[in-house]
């Protein structure tokens, strides 16, 4: 399917016209349309089977994606964008497609981009706002699972749209489910990676850390890398708050660790009925802008190029899991604009922060998950609940037995990796059955067994199969392996540093040449002892690096033995 402006002009349903595409994923496509039969613009994100799945796979990918705007569309709150319609698959057309509100206004990600932080009396009003969405989904069994600076629609006088219900869960829904953990890691509540499933209480931490960074002008757990990021998540002390209570009251009971003593919804209405109310304050106008023109709805082409966001920084949370810009309609696509921006960006914005939220990087991929669009309206299929997630993932793609997985190593380029490391290109992803003969010991991926090592920083005694150990590798872990010449000091110290690192894991290997192993996907080192600094460099780079095939994917839920 050609996910492009080719398509546009195709009528959908005999009603929906589209005229130009929003954003786009891997298997799915936002279009700007147009409803003729009342005249009104609306968004379409359009759903398509891929290639190459059979019949029953077919028949799965359909029920999911109308099980997801179900999900979505039986929330109905001013604070949250509208679904207007669905239309199913036809024998004609096997796509699905969704219409919904379009939404032509800046993200919270955006004036943060622009203004680095918000006065507080602002945020207390969108924390309001939010707060009332969030009781809405909570009260009919949803979770939004993935609230965040850039899923924050911020209109004229700061009414908010919350987006991205896409990936909401229905909690009381068990006949589908997901693998994996859906969200935005930097704003992700640390018991999801506990092996806790999304509840109210994770959208509230979500909620207090996306308040957080608009009050600070970062998220509260940026850091150098993927690995350090998601270490800060679940261990270090919340930054000192430069706000004042209520809000610093707020931010602090939401991001409480400890969900038996997180600040509830009905706590957290009752703190923001206290705050002090002002007015919203009057829209700045942007640079050629009468200032009394005012924010008219007719279409008309901008003035002003639109703002681009700058890339994130290249180990934050949000590099590794942030999203395109949102299919909702923000103003960064300039053709489309129906007026003025609501919030023009300061002709001397201030430089955002290395922790602060920006668009144009890669979205967090799950396990076997779908993705369908990336960021702001993404979708994430829901599966099948079978026994356990690893045989879910394996009752939904296609097993291709083999016995020999190849590729010849290269070495690294100068700077690329740590001296003596070795590399691996264009590896193998199939599922199999059969054992598989590696072309490197330990095996630094190719094709793998459909269950995954747990791998959540997990330390095995024994050793453990190469096939499940692989597709750890496939979903961002960084493999430890020592054999009888490493010392016990080496691999106590070892032990230590996996324990406490998500997306890792140790086992003796006894076949390996070196004494100590590190490997992640198409990346291996040897080193000889456990202080060797090479070690944390390789850590640091590759837990849940660019390397990763499937980034984000689950780390539990698999083989645990």
């Amino acid at each position: 399917m050609e996910t492009d402006s080719q398509g546009a002009g195709r009528l959908v349903a005999d009603r929906y016209r589209l005229a130009g595409v929003l954003g786009q994923g891997g298997m799915g496509v936002v279009w700007r349309a147009t409803d003729e039969l009342i005249g009104r613009v609306a968004a379409v994100k359009e759903l398509r089977t891929p290639p190459g799945l059979s019949a029953e796979e077919r028949s799965t990918f359909g029920e999911r994606a109308l099980r997801e705007a179900h999900t979505a569309g039986r929330l109905n709150h001013p604070g949250v964008v509208a679904i207007y319609d669905l239309v199913p698959a036809t024998p004609e057309d096997d796509a699905v497609y969704i219409v919904m509100e379009l939404v032509e206004a800046p993200s919270l990600a955006e004036l943060l981009e622009w203004y680095r932080t918000l006065p507080q009396e602002r945020v207390v009003r969108i924390a309001g706002q939010l707060l009332a969405a969030l009781n809405a989904a909570h009260s009919i069994g949803l979770v939004h699972r993935d609230i965040k600076p850039s899923n924050v629609m911020v209109l004229p006088g700061d009414h908010v749209k919350l987006v991205d219900f896409g990936i909401a869960h229905a909690m009381d829904d068990t006949r589908l489910t997901r693998d994996g953990v859906a969200g935005s890691t930097g704003y992700m509540a640390p018991e999801l990676f506990q092996g806790a499933g999304p509840s109210p209480a994770t959208d509230l931490w979500s909620l207090g850390a996306t308040l957080f960074h608009a009050t600070e002008g970062h998220d509260p757990f940026a850091r150098e890398t993927p690995a350090a990021a998601l270490h800060a998540i679940l261990h270090d002390d919340l930054p000192p708050l430069n706000s004042h209570p209520p809000l610093s009251t707020l931010i602090t009971g939401l991001l409480t660790r400890d969900t038996t003593a997180r600040m509830t919804s009905d706590e957290a209405g009752t703190l923001l009925a206290s705050a002090p109310t002002a007015p919203p304050p009057a829209e700045p106008p942007r640079p050629g802008q009468a200032t009394g023109e005012g924010h008219a709805t007719a279409a008309r082409p901008m003035t002003t190029p639109p703002h681009t966001l700058s890339a994130p920084p290249a180990h934050s949370p949000q590099a590794t899991w942030e999203g395109h810009p949102t299919a909702i309609g923000q103003h960064a696509y300039a053709a489309h604009a129906p007026g003025p921006m609501p919030y023009a960006p300061p002709a001397h914005p201030p430089t955002p922060t290395p922790g602060a939220e920006k668009q144009g990087a890669t979205w967090i991929a799950l396990a076997v998950v779908v993705a369908l669009l990336l960021g702001g309206g993404a979708f994430f299929l829901l599966r099948d609940d079978s026994d356990n997630d690893a045989k879910s993932e394996q009752q939904a793609e296609k097993v291709t037995p083999t016995r020999t997985s190849t590729s010849t190593p290269t070495s690294t380029p100068q700077g690329a990796g740590a001296a003596g490391e070795k590399t691996w290109p264009n590896l193998s992803q199939n599922h199999v059955t059969d054992p598989v003969s590696y072309p490197m010991t330990p095996p630094a991926g190719g094709d793998h067994d459909p269950a995954w090592q747990n791998c959540n920083g997990d330390v095995y005694s024994s050793q453990i199969r190469d096939e499940n150990a692989v597709h750890s590798l496939e979903h961002g872990a960084v493999w430890v392996t020592y054999n009888d010449n490493a010392a016990r000091t080496d691999v106590t110290a070892l032990e230590a540093k996996v324990a406490k690192t998500p997306y890792t894991l140790m086992s003796p290997y006894k076949n390996q040449s070196s004494p100590i192993t590190l490997t992640a996907w198409g990346h291996q080192l040897d080193v000889q002892n456990a202080s060797d600094a090479r070690v944390d460099e390789f850590l640091d780079k590759y837990v849940q690096g660019a390397q990763t095939p499937e980034p984000g994917a689950a780390c539990t839920g698999g083989v645990s033995s």
